[in-house]
């Protein structure tokens, strides 16, 4: 992942933007294993200028994604507790 980021990034000149990463999955810990190994990825590259997560409440995002929520029932799950962690903001 990291050669095509290079790659795009140097062979366009374009900034990149992830947009509408949705990890859609009922399983809490393979949700949060999938965003530790993307978003310092995507963090950590020069090309990366911005990361957009589109459904972030549970059950109210787009329907290819359903189990993508971030918040469920009022709670974080893992994955933003740990973005929140990532980002210096409160966990809740």
């Amino acid at each position: 992942m990291t050669t095509l980021l290079n790659k795009l990034g140097t062979d366009t000149a374009l900034p990149i933007y992830i947009t509408e990463m949705d990890i859609s999955t009922t399983d809490d810990n393979q949700q949060l294993q999938i965003y530790q190994r993307y978003i310092p990825l995507f963090r950590d590259s020069p090309h990366v200028r911005g990361i957009t997560i589109w459904g972030w409440i549970y059950g109210r995002t787009w329907s290819l994604a359903p189990n993508s929520g971030l918040v469920r029932s009022g709670s974080f799950r893992p994955a933003m507790t740990w973005l929140m962690q990532q980002l210096g903001r409160p966990t809740q």
